[in-house]
């Protein structure tokens, strides 16, 4: 705003400087000068001359905007945002899962309907109701964040814009999948891994719908609304740390967890995936990092997804101390997880410097 008001003046002065300089025309506007005229001159006897009214219309767009009331404040604040956010997706979920559960004890045919699939162990008793919501998370979560994103910061969401989209998903696919392979080839050449034939590729419907969703939901919650709000308010350090703490502590509550598997979490995921945002900027690439991630260790190998069983191709089997395995929480536990995502998240921090160094050229 200064340096349009700057830019104005200075236009002013040198209109004004050079206005006995050459002849004008009725209209006001110079007649052109000789070849010889220096640069500066030849450019301003092309301009119209300055006005008060140029001056008045600089003056009104630089005029200060008079400061938001408090509510206004606190609405725009972080900590208010991010609470708002977490909420308005957790939504989807919730309103889903307890509407098939209303739906199901008020209508009994609606309730057989949903019993018709056989359960799948470990992932649902309700096998269509679970298909229901993990379908609704997948569909319309990005469109409830879009509106988020609207509402309290009155701009577009480019984080989740579909140009590129497939592109940067698949590339963070093949990035899981390999860092997931990377840590069970170190458990398998050290003896602490072996898989038998497990099940066919259509189980696997429930692995592919259980990893889309917890791929979508948790990075539109931890990296889309607390990273990117949190990096914006206190740095990204900050917001780095503060987010993989609370993703490590939510997985807390999954079957077989304890304070060794939420520190994994919290360093392997929590700070890689923050990372993997950084590179794009956008969610694609880190939701295509989180899918392989939670399908490869489970529907390839046969592992338990943060302590939940679900078929594979292969029966994955661990043994050896709970600290190198992860015991039954899974390999995300393990210190093999950990020292490979840290690899991986060394290469993505390189990544997102030389991207930054790319833009500011």
């Amino acid at each position: 705003m200064i340096s349009r008001l700057q830019h104005s003046r200075q236009r002013c002065l040198l209109l004004s400087a050079t206005e006995g300089l050459a002849p004008r025309t009725s209209r006001g506007f110079f007649l052109p000068v000789e070849p010889s005229t220096p640069l500066p001159l030849a450019l301003s006897t092309v301009a119209p001359t300055c006005t008060e009214r140029d001056r008045m219309q600089a003056e009104m767009q630089t005029a200060v905007q008079p400061p938001a009331s408090w509510p206004i404040r606190v609405w725009r604040s972080a900590p208010v945002r991010i609470v708002v956010g977490v909420a308005m997706l957790a939504l989807v979920p919730i309103v889903f899962s307890n509407g098939l559960k209303l739906a199901a004890r008020l209508f009994p045919a609606f309730d057989a309907l949903l019993r018709s699939v056989a359960p799948v162990p470990g992932v649902s008793n309700r096998p269509l109701a679970f298909y229901i919501v993990t379908l609704a998370i997948v569909l319309l979560s990005i469109p409830v964040y879009r509106l988020f994103v609207r509402w309290t910061e009155r701009r577009a969401a480019p984080e989740v814009a579909f140009d590129g989209a497939l592109w940067e998903t698949v590339a963070g696919m093949l990035f899981g999948t390999a860092l997931f392979s990377c840590a069970v080839l170190v458990l398998w050449s050290g003896g602490h891994y072996r898989a038998a034939p497990g099940s066919s590729i259509a189980a696997l419907a429930p692995v592919v719908a259980m990893s889309a969703a917890a791929a979508v939901m948790e990075e539109l919650m931890f990296r889309g609304v607390i990273f990117r709000i949190l990096e914006q308010w206190a740095g990204t350090r900050i917001a780095l740390g503060v987010s993989a703490l609370l993703f490590g502590v939510v997985h807390l509550g999954n079957p077989n967890a304890n304070l060794q598997s939420a520190v994994a979490i919290a360093i392997e995921a929590g700070v890689l995936l923050g990372v993997a945002y950084m590179v794009t900027r956008r969610l694609w690439l880190v939701m295509g990092v989180h899918f392989a991630w939670n399908f490869t260790q489970g529907g390839v190998f046969g592992i338990p997804v943060s302590g939940i069983r679900v078929p594979g191709l292969l029966e994955g089997t661990l043994t050896g101390p709970e600290w190198l395995t992860g015991g039954p929480f899974g390999v995300e536990a393990s210190v093999v997880a950990i020292v490979v995502c840290l690899g991986g998240t060394a290469l993505l921090w390189r990544a997102a410097q030389v991207k930054r160094a790319a833009s500011k050229v």
